[in-house]
């Protein structure tokens, strides 16, 4: 270990003899850890974005390819909480506390969602990930060779934390222990506790090159198809062996080295396979242009209505179905280019006659729904209401929710709304609807 970190320490001074860095150049390598970093640490965790539609969501604000609604947002959250991470290590100000730990789980995570799980029994469940407490349920990951491994219990995850930051603090002050060697105690324990339902993997990561960035190391890169590597290095430190990850996790450093100084010389920090990541943007790009020519008609306008608008609103009014009882009647209003179309109790009666009513120049449907009287002890008190409105442009269709706070979600005329886009405006519809009542209620 010695002389990896003697090697390290020698590639930190030749960098720093080629700083600084032209602006061209540290835009280049900026990119490239930034890409890197994105795309690696996710895929890891199993998020299945290409890196060139990592790139082709970061850096040029598209989406492409077959992914769940949440992969993409956890692919930006990742890099918003990258910059954070970036800003804490620059701020001589503030220190890592627990608030931001848990601040950057939010982050990543973007939202509550419900993943599969194991029990500690090893039986397979369901459970609510929330984000930003630490976690109310034991978790635990299943080893190669079959067995359990159980992290710290939710009972000692709040004092062990406290420990951990309290550990890091003084150990970072401490000059005598190698940055190195800090950010790799760091991450392994941090991973040992594993103190959140999910992104536990991530933060870990962003944890220790938080120390690196604020030493004036770089990131460190774990390449996802290096994962088996550095698993196994993990679990050298569970047998009692963290020189073997600590080791590990110095090799990886000087890769980032290598990219630095090449960046700094002016060199290309492409490495291989690197132009294959650019054909594949490309092709990302070109297949995007492509497919946007699938220009508003008709056709394109009846299929829109028939899977994308008509998915949404049967799920919706099914989850809804289970309030109405508590209104005397609910009645559908669907527009048509701001003309009212048609009114009817149910949407089945709607849906087999918009598609006869639509031309080229329909641009947008607008559907109201408008529950009356809320009934409390046979008492009539108030009405409930929601507005959604589907506009269709030449190459691209938004749907939108009206209110107080509009949500919308912006697609190519080729792209339906998946099942994680139409359970995004479910949730808060039926959660809005939910508030009314309750603010009314409090009002009585």
């Amino acid at each position: 270990m010695k002389d990896l970190l003697d090697h390290i320490d020698k590639l930190k001074k030749q960098l720093a003899q080629l700083q600084p860095l032209s602006a061209e150049n540290q835009q280049r390598l900026d990119k490239k850890f930034r890409m890197e970093w994105n795309y690696n640490s996710n895929h890891i965790e199993g998020n299945t974005l290409t890196y060139g539609e990592t790139e082709l969501l970061l850096i040029f604000g598209e989406t492409k390819g077959n992914h769940e609604f949440r992969e993409y947002e956890e692919m930006k959250g990742h890099d918003v909480a990258l910059k954070l991470t970036e800003d804490l290590a620059l701020d001589k100000e503030r220190n890592l506390s627990e608030s931001f730990i848990r601040e950057i789980n939010k982050v990543i995570l973007k939202e509550p969602f419900y993943k599969e799980a194991i029990t500690p029994d090893g039986q397979p469940t369901r459970r609510l990930i929330k984000i930003g407490d630490y976690k109310s349920f034991p978790n635990s990951v299943l080893l190669q060779n079959g067995e359990m491994f159980n992290y710290a219990s939710p009972a000692e995850t709040p004092a062990l934390m406290g420990d951990l930051v309290t550990w890091y603090l003084k150990i970072a002050a401490n000059k005598q222990v190698h940055p190195i060697e800090v950010a790799v105690e760091l991450h392994y324990k941090f991973v040992c506790i594993h103190p959140f339902d999910d992104g536990n993997g991530r933060i870990s990561r962003l944890l220790m090159n938080y120390h690196l960035l604020k030493n004036g190391y770089p990131p460190v890169i774990i390449k996802s198809a290096d994962k088996k590597n550095y698993l196994f290095a993990l679990h050298e430190a569970d047998t009692g062996n963290i020189e073997a990850f600590k080791n590990y996790i110095a090799e990886q450093l000087v890769w980032s080295y290598e990219i630095s100084i090449k960046a700094a010389r002016g060199e290309s920090v492409e490495e291989v396979g690197d132009w294959e990541k650019k054909i594949e943007l490309l092709n990302k790009q070109l297949s995007t242009k492509e497919k946007a020519s699938r220009k508003k008609n008709k056709e394109v306008i009846i299929d829109l209505f028939e899977n994308s608008f008509t998915p949404l609103i049967k799920k919706l009014l099914s989850k809804i179905r289970d309030i109405e009882s508590f209104y005397l009647s609910s009645t559908l209003t669907l527009s048509l280019n701001h003309t009212t179309a048609i009114s009817r109790e149910t949407f089945e009666d709607i849906f087999y006659q918009v598609p006869l009513m639509i031309d080229d120049r329909t641009d947008r449907f607008v559907l109201n729904h408008h529950l009356s009287n809320f009934q409390q002890n046979g008492t009539k008190i108030f009405d409930s209401y929601y507005t959604i409105q589907f506009y269709l442009s030449t190459l691209t269709y938004t749907v939108s929710i009206l209110n107080s706070k509009t949500k919308e979600i912006q697609k190519r005329n080729e792209n339906y709304l998946t099942e994680e886009e139409i359970d995004f405006f479910v949730s808060i519809i039926t959660e809005n609807i939910y508030n009314q009542i309750q603010e009314q209620l409090k009002n009585q």
